[in-house]
């Protein structure tokens, strides 16, 4: 039967992929501003810019060549080629979008472009370019900006298209640190799970280590993201977070996964003896990675030794706390056909592919058939 007599007859089919980290971009500078409230609208239209960054050259821009249209206009923004590639192409049933407002060092400017960009999210790609109810968002936050952080969580909370909270990796200490916590209740009232995702501030040197800063990409790239990632996860735990918001969960999203075993390991080890002196009440650390915390695939660690990859898949409990993400239209995508080795255990693979994010976002297990599915 073909998709248009399948389309004909209102069919639904099963939800196969879901991608879990889809970035998508404003075509034109003037496409956020028209969301900006005043006084912010009338400063940034004026200057065109809102902080100096330091960053590294990534490859191509950090893009997909082909990812660029034949208009000229950023990657990520056109919605006809992104349905093309995404959803016809690589055959993506739904996509998590993550577009997360770069901070400044002005707490209230941070939250004028959350507000803003989260309001053009809302208006494109959840709305009059979302394929039908293909795409879903995240709502980004300014974890500098505590009450604003709240305030935008509380507006955004009942759209049906945000499934997520969205920030960056930067804060000026571990989010476990009280000083957060009313963040995380407000995403745990609301059961959406918080993802981390790296980005560049002014405020701070990107690639940043205690040891100086990584010189090139390719090392800052490679162990920058866990390296954080794994500081914020000890504090949540270590502080009691879990403990204290038993629905708050979180999503590390582009910083591997295999990280977590060793660095939990090294927990457990000292747990029985030190675990008194903080606030976590459970007996083993690992349990608040299998009960609060999920990670996203893009990038899998890899291995040149055949099946080893799987294995290492089934070391992490991958079955369980890790979902698919392409990291499109990053030029280091992975393409869902063959991002998973293809020995893997036919039931992680599809749990991996769709099912964990399924259940973890709350997602429908069938979507009607459409025109995209002719290719």
């Amino acid at each position: 039967m073909t998709a248009e007599t399948l389309a004909d007859q209102n069919q639904e089919v099963a939800v196969s992929i879901v991608d879990c980290d889809v970035h998508v971009e404003f075509q034109n500078r003037d496409a956020m501003l028209q969301y900006m409230p005043e006084p912010w609208r009338s400063r940034l239209g004026s200057r065109r810019g809102t902080s100096q960054r330091e960053s590294y050259g990534p490859l191509w821009n950090a893009r997909r060549l082909d990812s660029y249209g034949p208009s000229g206009l950023p990657a990520g923004s056109e919605p006809d080629l992104v349905h093309k590639q995404l959803l016809s192409e690589a055959a993506v049933d739904f996509a998590i979008v993550l577009r997360h407002a770069r901070g400044t060092v002005d707490p209230d400017l941070n939250a004028a472009l959350c507000r803003a960009s989260n309001m053009w999210l809302a208006s494109t790609w959840l709305d009059q370019w979302s394929a039908g109810g293909r795409f879903f968002g995240s709502i980004s936050i300014p974890v500098d900006n505590v009450p604003a952080a709240v305030e935008e969580i509380e507006h955004w909370a009942g759209h049906p298209g945000f499934k997520q909270v969205v920030l960056g990796h930067y804060s000026e200490r571990p989010l476990g640190y009280p000083q957060y916590d009313p963040i995380w209740a407000a995403a745990a009232r609301h059961r959406l799970p918080v993802a981390m995702h790296f980005t560049t501030n002014a405020a701070d040197s990107i690639g940043q280590t205690p040891v100086g800063r990584y010189p090139h990409h390719v090392d800052y790239h490679s162990i920058a993201f866990p390296v954080t990632y794994a500081a914020h996860l000890m504090s949540w735990i270590c502080a009691g977070t879990f403990d204290r918001l038993p629905d708050f969960r979180v999503v590390m999203v582009e910083g591997g996964f295999l990280w977590h075993r060793p660095v939990l390991a090294r927990l457990a080890q000292q747990w029985p003896k030190l675990a008194g002196e903080i606030p976590a009440a459970r007996s083993d650390p690992m349990s608040y990675v299998r009960d609060h915390v999920r990670f996203t695939t893009q990038p899998v660690e890899e291995s040149e030794t055949p099946g080893q990859v799987a294995r290492y898949l089934e070391l992490a409990d991958a079955a369980n706390i890790l979902m698919f993400s392409s990291d499109y239209p990053h030029y280091d995508y992975d393409d869902p056909q063959r991002a998973l080795p293809p020995d893997l255990d036919r039931d992680m693979h599809d749990r991996i592919m769709s099912r964990n994010a399924i259940e973890f976002y709350d997602l429908p297990a069938t979507r009607p058939v459409s025109e995209l599915d002719r290719a």
